[in-house]
């Protein structure tokens, strides 16, 4: 799991998740799935996978993942004050 600091960072680290989860799996990633948020079905992720080969399915935007996200974020902040790791994001 890895934070972002704004969405236009999304593009940049997704490419590094698939680049190291094809190296760790010594396979390519055949398809992935992702609600329909703008950031994940632009023409600059269209071209990602195609040029990785794989196949972008989506899923209905219903808030779910919204939720799951935010839940695991609390958790993260909670894990990171018990450090006393700084949380300015």
């Amino acid at each position: 799991m890895f934070f972002l600091r704004k969405k236009s960072d999304l593009l940049s680290e997704y490419k590094k998740w698939l680049t190291k989860a094809q190296l760790h799996t010594a396979t390519n990633i055949k398809s992935v799935r992702s609600e329909k948020g703008g950031e994940y079905v632009s023409n600059a992720f269209k071209a990602l996978h195609d040029e990785y080969g794989t196949e972008h399915h989506t899923t209905v935007r219903n808030g779910v993942a919204e939720r799951l996200n935010r839940g695991l974020v609390q958790m993260e902040r909670t894990r990171m004050g018990y450090k006393d790791v700084d949380q300015d994001r």
